[in-house]
């Protein structure tokens, strides 16, 4: 690993967004070549879990099975469907999915298509094309240094801070190691969500499922279901994507299923992503207007609706409690009024924080620069510049990810093809910063 504390850009996060803008970026530098005398791109990934090229969503922090939101010809570029055609035999002997079970089972289920090289209309696993891109970042930056375009240096650490310099930027770690560069992308992904109620996994209640892999939700339901003798009650807190995910979870999963006796699903809508939902006749129906979800998600819940395991509630929560008797206790906001909820287990699944409401060290100090970091009037993010990725109060220091408006995106924030094309242009961009004058010198 190249370790350097100088570099002309550092890329806060290493998920798809972050890795997208550095394959970009190499490619340019691949493509245009070098002139004699000038010096290598210097170029520092950091990530907090190590997961260069797959991030949460599609590293192993995300759980065996789980898959994309849409089909694979409206979320994923056409060379991954081709590689996917072409290697994922390769990707079984290499034991991508070794002991993966679910994974093992999806490549049999669709083998034929596989084969055939038709895969537009399948949802893929997530970690297949994590490895892709994880794949295709080393062979980028290995290619680049080896003809001595760049050289990238891949750190695992938590970023806190980004501080404005008179020539650049001093991005700080949690572990106070610190890099100076020229130039930053902040690609973290979602803001974390304050934990408001101020419960833990202890008392029942999952503020992370993504924390150790959903790690949280597996050992309290096999916990609390040997204290109680009996099956539990789960309230799903919000109809965000991983609402649908975490019945996903419990369903692949039997001896966590068979310790459950009911999971409500309380949202502002009412809904579950896909459109499922308990309606007047307890039927399971789907409706175009909702966010997408994977096929297999929407069978398995709208089964679990049918069967009357999953019902839903149209409420805000306001508070929630743990009592003596171990139960959880939940005010809500329902249409007719307050309402009265309790459960064992409640599962945050509400979304992403805004940049007023988060636990992020990061985002609480950058919020604290309010002349460089300005927030953006839907508080999920900073202002940028009109039509651009920069910062507005800050030059050469650029956003990409979840961190967005949605309007920038043109998409929902879970779309590959939207990161895609903005890692296209936000390339394009610091390809033109960092091969000036003031940005790569000559030596």
């Amino acid at each position: 690993m190249i370790n350097l504390n100088h570099a002309d850009l550092v890329v806060a996060g290493g998920g798809l967004s972050g890795s997208r803008v550095v394959i970009h970026v190499l490619n340019r530098l691949l493509e245009a070549g070098k002139e004699a005398g000038e010096k290598p791109i210097e170029i520092v990934m950091i990530d907090r879990f190590g997961e260069f090229g797959r991030g949460i969503p599609y590293g192993k922090q995300s759980p065996s099975g789980f898959l994309l939101i849409e089909p694979a010809a409206q979320s994923t570029p056409k060379e991954f469907r081709d590689w996917l055609s072409l290697h994922y035999k390769e990707l079984v002997h290499e034991g991508v999915h070794h002991e993966d079970r679910l994974l093992q089972a999806w490549i049999f289920r669709y083998k034929e298509q596989l084969d055939s090289g038709q895969v537009d209309e399948l949802y893929v696993p997530r970690k297949l094309f994590g490895f892709y891109v994880e794949r295709l970042l080393r062979q980028t930056v290995q290619l680049a240094e080896e003809r001595n375009l760049a050289k990238v240096g891949f750190v695992t650490g938590e970023v806190t801070d980004i501080e404005p310099k008179d020539a650049g930027f001093t991005t700080r770690l949690a572990d106070d190691s610190s890099f100076h560069s020229r130039a930053f992308v902040l690609a973290t992904g979602c803001i974390p969500r304050s934990n408001s109620c101020g419960l833990n996994v202890n008392e029942g209640y999952i503020h992370d499922l993504y924390e150790d892999a959903y790690a949280g939700l597996e050992q309290a339901v096999a916990k609390r279901a040997k204290a109680s003798g009996r099956k539990l009650d789960i309230l799903i807190a919000g109809s965000n994507a991983s609402a649908i995910e975490a019945i996903y979870f419990l369903s692949n999963r039997a001896e966590l299923l068979s310790a459950v006796r009911s999971i409500n699903v309380v949202s502002s809508s009412g809904y579950l992503p896909g459109g499922v939902f308990e309606g007047e006749e307890n039927e399971a129906l789907t409706s175009g207007g909702q966010r997408p979800s994977a096929r297999e998600y929407i069978e398995i819940a709208a089964r679990f609706v049918s069967e009357g395991l999953v019902t839903a509630t149209q409420a805000k929560i306001i508070h929630i409690d743990s009592k003596a008797d171990g139960r959880l206790y939940i005010e809500a906001d329902g249409q007719e009024g307050e309402i009265e909820l309790t459960a064992d287990i409640v599962v945050n699944c509400t979304g992403a924080g805004r940049v007023n409401r988060t636990d992020s060290p990061l985002i609480r100090n950058l919020r604290a620069r309010e002349n460089h970091f300005k927030t953006n009037a839907s508080l999920r993010g900073f202002q940028l510049r009109p039509d651009s990725f920069e910062l507005e109060g800050v030059d050469n220091g650029f956003v990409i990810g979840p961190l967005l408006n949605q309007d920038a995106l043109g998409t929902h924030v879970e779309s590959i093809l939207a990161v895609y094309r903005v890692a296209e242009e936000l390339g394009n961009v610091l390809y033109q910063r960092l091969s000036e004058t003031a940005m790569a010198s000559k030596r």
